[in-house]
């Protein structure tokens, strides 16, 4: 019965016309329609004074739907209440179609006899079409899955053999090299260590969309993690002005070392780098500003995270699609700045899975500010930050002696 849709449906006849229904009368009392459309014949085959006879309407009911019609129909007769199906019955040659049932009026008559008016409409035209979209949507489903299999497969299978390559290039590094060949060396363990992690991201995007991560909330000062991130992208040399800086808007506010959130670590740090390295890849020279609040909000304390920058900005033809996965800025810039866009897309997913929520703004040739805030799933004083960090160093000593 899996198939049979059953809902109220007040005033649904004034949204067809008289020659798109099969309008009926049946006797409860009777078992059998007083009234039926000629025009049924045409529709459902069987002549109108088939209908008339007692128990026939039962009859072509699909076994698999009749017991659930006869019920529903007359529970929302008997209180006279106004109500839609839609089921399917046998035809004259055997084959099955759907109708769409309505009944817009249930009343007794003089003799005390109960009665419904409604209508039949051909719904198996409707059926087919939900049907194909139901294939497709499964078939796209299946592909996606497919897809997202194959990235998996194919980023181990390029992982491997990058290991052996930096391992080789390290011990080749501490070696007597000339100038010249220590640059060559040098080379290539870049060009390795970027290759690497563009496939870090791809098997994190693969691993996100099989939805085979969980977060594990741990306590911490989102502080500290920040000022962390901050001190390794200075590190890249990019000649951009790095800044901390407190969010006091929109009822939040500064962010000390007391301030504990709980929420994934490994989460929170890798959509802050993500933001941080983009706005570094896009910033010449400039400024990136990292803003971090808090604030208690329907019993729940919330941390906001921004990292703004004065780089080369969104186009707003590339606005709507920026957090799809493979999508980039500027196919125009791809030599310039490595990647495959998978960066803003994992982070959108995360915050997602941390109970968060994510928004952007931006101006191409000035600058972009990305935002989101997270809830900490527990409200952790800085005084029970010790205990929790213990319970913790703890929980990973018995899972290694285990």
């Amino acid at each position: 019965m899996h198939h049979l849709m059953m809902r109220h449906t007040p005033d649904k006849l004034g949204q067809y016309s008289s020659t798109a229904v099969i309008s009926w009368a049946f006797n409860w009392t009777e078992q059998r329609f007083i009234t039926i459309s000629e025009k049924v014949a045409d529709i459902l085959d069987y002549p109108a004074e088939r209908w008339h006879e007692a128990g026939f309407w039962r009859s072509i009911i699909h076994p698999e739907d009749r017991e659930a019609v006869m019920k529903f129909c007359t529970e929302q007769t008997e209180q006279r209440v106004e109500h839609e199906l839609y089921y399917r019955i046998y035809c004259a040659d055997g084959s099955i179609a759907w109708i769409q049932h309505i009944v817009a009026l249930s009343a007794t008559d003089e003799a005390g006899q109960l009665i419904s008016r409604g209508v039949f409409i051909d719904a198996s035209p409707q059926m087919e079409r939900e049907a194909n979209l139901r294939t497709a949507k499964e078939e796209a489903e299946a592909a996606d899955r497919a897809k997202t299999d194959f990235l998996g497969m194919v980023s181990h299978d390029l992982r491997t053999p990058l290991n052996p390559i930096l391992g080789f290039t390290s011990l080749l590094e501490q070696g007597d090299l000339s100038e010249e060949q220590r640059e060559y060396v040098q080379a290539i363990q870049s060009g390795a260590e970027r290759q690497l992690n563009l496939i870090d991201k791809l098997l994190e995007f693969t691993r996100l969309e099989r939805g085979s991560i969980s977060a594990d909330h741990r306590s911490f000062a989102p502080i500290l993690i920040c000022q962390q991130l901050l001190r390794e992208i200075d590190q890249l040399n990019t000649g951009n002005q790095l800044k901390l800086l407190p969010y006091t808007k929109d009822g939040y506010g500064p962010v000390d070392a007391g301030h504990i959130i709980k929420t994934d670590l490994g989460m929170l740090q890798q959509i802050l780098s993500n933001l941080l390295t983009n706005a570094a890849k896009y910033t010449e020279r400039g400024k990136i500003q990292l803003y971090l609040g808090s604030k208690y909000d329907h019993e729940k304390c919330w941390f906001y995270f921004a990292v703004e920058d004065t780089g080369l900005g969104i186009p707003d033809d590339k606005k709507e699609s920026l957090f799809d996965a493979f999508s980039r800025v500027d196919s125009s810039y791809s030599s310039a700045h490595e990647g495959m866009g998978l960066g803003l897309s994992i982070v959108k997913r995360l915050v997602d899975l941390l109970g968060g929520e994510i928004g952007f703004s931006s101006h191409f040739g000035r600058g972009s500010r990305f935002y989101f805030s997270i809830p900490s799933q527990e409200v952790v004083t800085s005084g029970s930050l010790e205990k929790s960090l213990i319970q913790t160093a703890f929980h990973q000593s018995q899972q290694k002696v285990n």
